[in-house]
């Protein structure tokens, strides 16, 4: 079984979504911008600028994550010492 077909997956997939939509709820209305940048000129370009800084932010960290746990780094086993 790989990391795709896990549980853990729909989980982080989730989590990202909560974290990829969280500024259109929150942080747009906060600035003035309105709900999913409604009040902006072009909301459609808002939005696609979000999902880019998300992607361009998000992409390296999680290949970096793969590519660590792929060589060992960060397992919990390997951090226990023996007794």
């Amino acid at each position: 079984m790989g990391f795709y077909s896990s549980w853990l997956f729909s989980r982080v997939l989730a989590f990202a979504i909560v974290l990829l939509v969280a500024p259109w709820f929150v942080i747009q209305p906060a600035l003035g911008f309105g709900f999913m940048a409604a009040r902006t000129p072009s909301p459609g370009t808002v939005r696609a600028i979000n999902v880019r800084a998300r992607g361009l932010w998000s992409g390296p960290l999680s290949r970096r994550h793969h590519l660590a746990r792929r060589r060992g780094i960060g397992d919990r086993q390997s951090r226990r010492r023996p007794a």
